[in-house]
């Protein structure tokens, strides 16, 4: 049997080899002659793509809002970080780059936290990774151009450290985790909070670690509670009659 040390460099390495395979397998449309874009034309993604557009000419003006679509004086957007980094790059780079490099480090998140999900649960790490990132919801999902479910990959991590910590701290990094990933789409992370509120609920109800699950539930909702804040007006319904997308 290999030690230790050199067996994980070598497993390591077959899932960056095969985390490698399965984007240049989602990106194979970008060798084409031409620059596109990542996904299909017939779902919504060129209403998310003009939003990441339209954010990229704002800045860096933002969040003084822009003329460039009605009622935009704050950030009305439901992934709030992922368009700020998209419109970031795109910036920089131009909206092609930043919407593909934002798309396909969506599945690289993906594919990782599905092999740490996986390995903590007492799985296979690649046929985590795989199956997360090739999920027919999520590619679905992220082909229609919904960039609000590519923060799936964090949601994984967080729910890898929250329910099968290693050490008490991962707990707390985990509920920090769920935190952040509201920033990246409200609904991907309403769904894990749900799950992560069942097992804090279950931990308490036994008595046990109950210190880590309660300042992990207090850390995600302090984080996440501002971007709930920001696009609140969306999740009533009150950007789409105001013409905000």
């Amino acid at each position: 049997m290999l030690p230790d040390p050199i067996h994980r460099h070598s497993q390591i390495k077959k899932h960056v080899v095969a985390c490698l395979l399965v984007v240049l397998g989602l990106s194979w449309g970008l060798w084409a002659p031409g620059s596109q874009l990542l996904g299909w034309h017939g779902g919504e993604l060129y209403g998310h793509a003009w939003v990441q557009w339209w954010h990229e000419e704002a800045l860096w003006a933002w969040p003084s809002g822009t003329n460039l679509a009605l009622g935009a004086t704050s950030w009305p957007v439901v992934d709030p970080l992922n368009t700020a980094f998209a419109a970031s790059i795109g910036r920089i780079f131009g909206s092609v780059f930043g919407w593909n490099l934002l798309i396909l480090l969506g599945f690289v998140g993906a594919f990782f936290g599905g092999a740490v999900l996986a390995s903590r649960a007492g799985g296979s790490p690649l046929v985590g990774g795989v199956g997360l990132a090739l999920s027919p919801v999520f590619l679905g999902s992220v082909s229609s151009g919904l960039t609000e479910d590519l923060g799936l990959g964090m949601v994984a991590f967080s729910l890898a450290f929250l329910i099968y910590p290693r050490t008490p701290s991962e707990r707390i990094w985990g509920g920090a985790l769920l935190g952040v990933a509201v920033w990246t789409g409200f609904y991907v992370a309403f769904l894990a909070a749900f799950v992560a509120l069942l097992c804090g609920i279950r931990a308490l109800w036994k008595r046990q670690e109950m210190r880590e699950w309660i300042i992990a539930g207090v850390l995600a909702f302090a984080i996440g509670v501002p971007a709930l804040w920001l696009f609140g007006g969306r999740l009533l319904g009150e950007g789409h009659r105001l013409g905000e997308v």
